[in-house]
């Protein structure tokens, strides 16, 4: 009986302490919502230094340009002490470029003949980011640095054409799907460097611009031309420390 009274006793404390530590472990972790409007572009690289390349990629410089685009999605922060923090998630996320109005040069002229084009190339992933993050202050408002890596899921890719013809009209070829050899996979870095402030005890807002650079190419390099997606943006998100 005294044994039994003595179990019965030590049981709550036992679920006290586990109680306590589960607590303590959840104030580590945060979970948030983030939207990043983002300008989108590509680096082209002559992988073989070949000269026949060389115009294609100065060709493509000049009429090629950067485009809008966005990444949104879920964050999880785990704390790993009082200044470091490990952040992950899951991104859905809008790249590209596009072309500014090119001229096409046909030999023939006439109301009805195309005389330029313009074209917006998006590509579309999922990223999962992987980041240790520097966050330094007191107060409500703290300074925050990351940088680590992202892996990028390829989902589709499409382009949105308009063409120009000599009678001044346009024409809005609509969405097609594009049939390049997209590479499933690829990997960036990440950078991003920002605020955090505190609204209450457990909800923090943070704004942080990002830089993203592809380590791949997006496809196979044609014709020894490499690209490599990269993008700069203002990554904003509303984030809740668990109890």
């Amino acid at each position: 009986m005294k044994k039994l009274f003595l179990l019965l006793a030590i049981i709550p404390l036992f679920t006290n302490a586990q109680d306590s530590k589960t607590k303590k472990t959840n104030k580590n972790i945060s979970v948030g919502l983030s939207f990043s409007p983002n300008y989108n572009y590509r680096t082209l690289i002559n992988k073989d230094d070949n000269p026949f390349s060389e115009p294609t990629v100065t060709s493509r410089d000049k009429n090629e340009i950067g485009k809008l685009g966005f990444s949104t999605g879920a964050t999880v922060n785990i704390k790993l002490s009082k200044k470091f923090e490990f952040q992950t998630g899951l991104y859905y996320s809008d790249k590209g470029y596009e072309t500014n109005k090119v001229a096409l040069n046909l030999p023939s002229t006439g109301p009805n003949v195309p005389t330029h084009y313009m074209a917006k190339y998006q590509m579309h992933y999922l990223d999962i980011p992987l980041k240790l993050n520097y966050i330094s202050g007191q107060g409500r408002l703290k300074f925050i640095a990351g940088a680590g890596f992202s892996a990028n899921f390829f989902l589709n890719a499409n382009t949105k054409s308009t063409i120009f013809y000599g009678d001044g009209r346009e024409e809005n070829r609509g969405t097609e799907s594009l049939t390049s050899d997209f590479k499933k996979f690829n990997i960036s870095a990440l950078a991003s460097i920002g605020l955090e402030y505190k609204l209450k005890e457990n909800i923090f807002l943070r704004a942080e611009p990002t830089f993203q650079y592809g380590f791949k190419t997006v496809d196979e390099p044609r014709g020894g031309i490499a690209e490599h997606l990269w993008n700069v943006g203002l990554n904003v998100g509303v984030h809740l420390r668990l109890k």
